[in-house]
């Protein structure tokens, strides 16, 4: 969508129309993220930093996104969501590196988590949708 080039407005505005087209054929979901095609890039990495990005992307298209760049822990990924910035969060690396992630950011929430008889996390009622198993009891 952007690759932080110098051009950033251009190469937005240009992602924007994109997925305008994208979701007049009939696209969802679209994942909002940054391009590493030219050596000069200048990617202000930092925590949940697409978030803005995102939030324009489905303002502006009118289509809901998701992102997976910068948004690691419980909160970040909680407060893109609350923001309005992404309607999904996507985890990585995160998830990548504990495959129990989803259970963990729901404790560190302090959410309270059914288990069915076969064991399988079952959302209760709620707002995140961090990977669709968990819900925030409200």
């Amino acid at each position: 969508m952007i690759e932080y080039d110098g051009r950033d407005e251009q190469t937005l505005s240009e992602s924007i129309e994109l997925a305008r087209n994208f979701k007049a054929g009939g696209l969802d979901l679209l994942s909002v993220s940054v391009g590493f095609t030219i050596p000069d890039t200048n990617i202000p990495w930092g925590p949940a930093f697409m978030g803005p990005i995102a939030e324009r992307v489905r303002r502006e298209a009118g289509i809901p996104v998701t992102s997976a760049w910068g948004f690691g822990t419980p909160q970040l990924a909680e407060g893109a969501l609350q923001a309005g910035h992404l309607d999904l969060v996507s985890v990585g690396r995160a998830h990548l590196a504990d495959p129990h992630w989803a259970y963990f950011a729901a404790k560190e929430l302090g959410w309270k988590i059914l288990l069915d008889l076969a064991g399988a996390l079952r959302p209760l009622a709620g707002a995140l949708s961090l990977i669709g198993s968990i819900s925030k009891v409200v």
